[in-house]
């Protein structure tokens, strides 16, 4: 494959959504339920085998949860 054509289909926006919307409900629900910070849930997804998650992708689920407590509140 020539680089061009990995650029093609690597390239940023090739995949759709937020990294953490790929994981399974479960993990979801429970990080959602937690009050860990994005590197104790990055560490704890990476324990999973989750080896490419990292605070940036995880932060996106934190500020959502965090949202939501705020209306709760």
């Amino acid at each position: 494959m020539s680089l061009d054509d990995f650029q093609k289909k690597h390239r940023a926006g090739a995949r759709t959504g937020k990294w953490v919307d790929r994981l399974p409900d479960e993990i979801k629900t429970e990080i959602m339920a937690s009050t860990a910070g994005a590197r104790v849930v990055t560490m704890w997804l990476q324990d999973l085998g989750y080896d490419d998650a990292t605070e940036n992708k995880v932060e996106q689920i934190i500020r959502d949860r965090r949202r939501r407590d705020a209306k709760s509140g």
